[in-house]
């Protein structure tokens, strides 16, 4: 019986290939876990900010219908310190410029 080189490599080659192949495959799959938890963190930092908004803009809100004037009003998010909103709303519909 002759011992075949060829086939004495390929069953090292496959022994050692097999863990090689596996804790790669595992390092691969770590990443890609911990890739899709840091966008679900970015998600639930985005939803929190909405839900602030939205609370800001209804509290406002409540407050202008109970009396408050709106200048005695903190600027609300993405409110500039004219308050570009009041001013479009207070010009009458033939003074308006749309574009």
């Amino acid at each position: 019986m002759t011992i075949r080189p060829d086939l004495l490599v390929s069953v090292i080659v496959a022994a050692l290939g097999s863990p090689l192949l596996l804790s790669l495959a595992q390092a691969v799959r770590r990443s890609w876990m911990q890739r899709r938890d840091i966008e679900t963190e970015v998600q639930r930092w985005r939803r929190q900010a909405a839900a602030w908004e939205t609370t800001c803009w209804a509290t406002r809100a409540l407050a202008v219908q109970a009396g408050v004037p709106i200048d005695r009003l903190p600027h609300g998010p993405g409110e500039g310190t004219s308050g570009a909103w009041r001013d479009v709303e207070e010009q009458r519909p033939d003074e308006r410029t749309d574009g």
